[in-house]
């Protein structure tokens, strides 16, 4: 399975800059891809829960990357960002 991931998300350097590009709607990425503001929110909390679990990410742990990403002001469909965090650990144990 093949999951792109935005360098935009990847190379942010603060929270306040992952809700920037979150809430601006889309980032076009390399090859043209498209990222939503769901498949972005999707991959920061995929990246955050990585970044801070050294066991298996959870649903649950990405659920709780995302209502931090939604304190901070972030706006997208958690549960399509939930979706898009698990292909992206599917992907990734791969």
């Amino acid at each position: 399975m093949t999951t792109y991931l935005s360098n935009a998300i990847a190379n942010s350097t603060s929270l306040e800059q992952v809700v920037e590009y979150v809430n601006e709607g889309t980032c076009e990425g390399m090859e043209g891809i498209e990222f939503s503001s769901d498949m972005l929110a999707g991959q920061y909390a995929w990246s955050a829960a990585k970044e801070g679990c050294d066991d298996e990410i959870t649903e649950e742990s990405i659920e709780g990357q995302l209502e931090f990403l939604r304190e901070a002001g972030g706006v997208f469909n958690e549960q399509i960002a939930v979706e898009h965090a698990m292909k992206i650990i599917a992907a990734d144990t791969e």
